[in-house]
């Protein structure tokens, strides 16, 4: 079987997404291969009451130290 090197995973952190990290990081032990996450903060038109580009990239950054200490298990 050929062996995958490397497994992007895109996430938003939505349920669905936490599925395909799971299915990811069951890959990535299977082949012993390197991980990489996508994460796109698009912030909203400033018309729209939303949180601000920062406040999305700290909450993004937040997320990404969750998962790194899942993977760390």
């Amino acid at each position: 079987m050929k062996k995958i090197e490397r497994i992007l995973i895109a996430t938003d952190f939505s349920i669905s997404s936490r599925a395909a990290t799971e299915v990811g990081i069951s890959l990535a032990k299977q082949f012993d291969s390197t991980l990489t996450f996508l994460h796109v903060v698009i912030p909203a038109p400033a018309l729209y009451s939303s949180p601000s580009e920062g406040a999305l990239k700290r909450r993004a950054a937040e997320r990404f130290q969750l998962l790194k200490a899942r993977l760390a298990q």
